[in-house]
């Protein structure tokens, strides 16, 4: 486990190739591939209707005029439901071109997984980080493709900016007379994101978590360049955000340390936190060989066959290893008749 932690922030972590392509377009559970769309595409829909109706909502109450309006566009979370809606589009499109076989749940593949290794016998090691519990070595990964990669990228960004925005919503810009349009948009944003890790079969990344950082990095730099140029919220403040007064650097500038080297990557954590917990349950319902607390392993060691006065018999050596070190070996014969001796009948 110690090892797959450390290839956790191996810079070549930072890449968007993965080992399975194919769970970028499937579910973690079994289920039809129809229903999985459906899925995929309520949420496209949801998102595309609240991201509209917020900024309806602020063009028509808040904003006295259309080029006030357009103001919609510097507030953090009202980008981050933009973000959202481009990544379900590039989910969807990219579910929708996958083939039947992809829809079917991670089960298949962690059966074949533990099957193979019963055969095999390839080395095994027992991991958390990189959604599975067991690793055949020596396979080299498939390619993934552009559209899972920026998927995946999109997914990074919005997984911890959309957790980011509802926090900060209640916390700091929720009074009395929010509209109801936001107070929704900043509660089902998060719903998302949680319902999405335990659904989806697409892994997570530690090292991922630098990207919500630069994301949010980037938007502290642009509210920074717009505060120097006297640019104004829609109310007329020059800074859109209070906690990001840059006529107060200090405050503002540990504000954003805190924010950037803490708590996103604490965020960035609880959504890792969330996929080990989905990955888990998964393994230790669908397949006891390949959860790392399996009890037991087994394994064919060896096939027989002769052929003794036209009768064929095969003998199956199985080798059944107990974690307590134990072993013992048990023998299956199948008997049957010669092709010889049934043309003799």
């Amino acid at each position: 486990m110690s090892e797959s932690l450390r290839d956790e922030f191996r810079l070549s972590a930072l890449g968007f190739n993965y080992p399975d392509p194919d769970a970028f377009v499937r579910p973690q559970w079994r289920c039809r591939r129809s229903v999985y769309l459906l899925w995929r595409s309520l949420w496209l829909v949801w998102h595309v209707a609240i991201t509209v109706a917020s900024a309806v909502n602020f063009w028509d109450k808040v904003a006295d005029s259309t080029h006030e309006g357009f103001k919609w566009f510097i507030d953090y979370p009202h980008l981050t439901f933009i973000a959202t809606v481009i990544a379900c589009t590039c989910d969807l499109i990219g579910a929708g071109l996958a083939g039947p076989h992809t829809a079917v749940a991670t089960e298949v593949s962690a059966r074949d997984n533990s099957r193979s290794s019963s055969i095999v016998n390839p080395d095994k090691e027992e991991i958390l980080f990189q959604g599975g519990f067991i690793v055949l070595k020596g396979l080299e990964p498939a390619s993934t493709p552009l559209l899972s990669q920026v998927t995946w990228l999109l997914y990074n960004i919005i997984n911890c900016s959309n957790i980011l925005s509802t926090a900060w919503f209640w916390a700091v810009t929720y009074d009395s007379h929010t509209y109801a349009v936001e107070i929704v948009a900043h509660l089902i944003n998060s719903v998302f994101v949680i319902s999405n890790l335990l659904v989806s079969a697409m892994p997570v990344r530690l090292i991922h978590g630098v990207y919500p950082v630069i994301y949010t990095g980037l938007y502290i730099a642009f509210t920074a360049i717009y505060h120097a140029v006297d640019g104004s919220d829609v109310h007329g403040k020059s800074d859109i955000y209070p906690q990001l007064d840059w006529n107060e650097a200090f405050p503002t500038v540990v504000t954003v340390v805190i924010g950037l080297l803490v708590v996103i990557p604490l965020l960035h954590c609880v959504v890792f936190a969330l996929f080990t917990f989905r990955v888990y349950v998964f393994a230790s319902i669908n397949s006891a060989s390949y959860s790392p607390r399996s009890r037991s392993e087994t394994a064919v060691t060896g096939v027989r066959y002769q052929e003794r006065s036209g009768v064929h018999e095969v003998t199956i050596d199985i080798d059944h290893l107990d974690r307590d070190g134990s072993s013992s070996v048990d023998f299956h014969k199948h008997v049957g008749p010669s092709a010889e001796a049934s043309a003799a009948k």
